[in-house]
């Protein structure tokens, strides 16, 4: 059974998100926010949208990205169309990319964002694996290596 829901802080403590689903993949997750003091009152959660899956905050907490119609398979072609849009409105929804199995958020080691790894058209637990050094502009993917068997990253940030 897949995990249909979620729930975190934004990195700087302002807002509280979580995502809700069914009992069976048919049941889309829906994403909320809500500011952190506000979190006890339903009546203050904003709903940012529907059909929303493994969704993540940016570590500058201005956006959300997120898989709309993601397929939740276990079979090794997991795939999903990558979305980001402001946060916590859910306004400006842009589609970064289709057939996207798996994402990673890259940083410089601090709150600033630097672009997204992503590891796309998985088929038999293979994919592509590019990078997207400016959500902004998704056009700007660059293809690092095809037909590899999984994304891992690590920050040398982080070592330093």
């Amino acid at each position: 059974m897949a995990s249909q829901w979620r729930g975190t802080f934004s990195r700087d403590g302002a807002y509280f998100a979580y995502s809700t689903g069914g009992s069976r993949i048919s049941e889309k997750e829906v994403l909320f926010a809500a500011k952190t003091e506000d979190a006890g009152d339903p009546a203050k959660h904003v709903k940012i949208g529907e059909d929303i899956s493994r969704w993540q905050i940016s570590l500058n907490s201005k956006r959300v990205y997120y898989y709309k119609q993601y397929n939740y398979n276990t079979e090794g072609e997991p795939a999903g169309t990558l979305t980001m849009a402001d946060f916590p409105s859910g306004a400006n929804d842009t589609t970064l990319g289709g057939r996207v199995g798996a994402y990673v958020l890259l940083n410089d080691g601090t709150a600033n964002d630097t672009g997204l790894a992503i590891f796309q058209n998985v088929s038999a637990g293979k994919g592509t694996l590019k990078i997207m050094g400016d959500p902004s502009q998704p056009q700007s993917l660059v293809t690092v290596a095809s037909n590899i068997a999984c994304l891992l990253y690590t920050s040398d940030a982080a070592d330093e």
